[in-house]
């Protein structure tokens, strides 16, 4: 009996899609690929606080890997980078 879970497995073997998972290995996203522009990176940030998944472009920090992997001879996988930290939503909550 198939289930959404094993179809999700066999969509991330075959590289379809994505998954992340949440702070403290909680609830995981699952992020459609696609067929993306070739060099187009899209950055991610997992909020710690709420669990957010905010998608987002830079051009500073694609130069920063960039010049990373050419300083020290790498390849890096733009795509699979995740940061973590906190939601515009969150730091809002916070402040006083």
């Amino acid at each position: 009996k198939a289930t959404v879970y094993r179809f999700l497995a066999e969509l991330e073997a075959a590289g379809r899609v994505r998954r992340y998972r949440g702070p403290e290995g909680g609830a995981a996203w699952i992020e459609y690929l696609g067929a993306p522009s070739e060099g187009e990176e899209d950055y991610h940030l997992l909020c710690e606080s709420c669990g957010t998944m905010l998608h987002f472009d830079s051009e500073p920090l694609r130069a920063a890997f960039h010049r990373l992997a050419d300083e020290n001879d790498l390849a890096i996988d733009e795509s699979r980078i995740v940061l973590y930290g906190t939601c515009p939503g969150c730091v809002r909550r916070s402040r006083p």
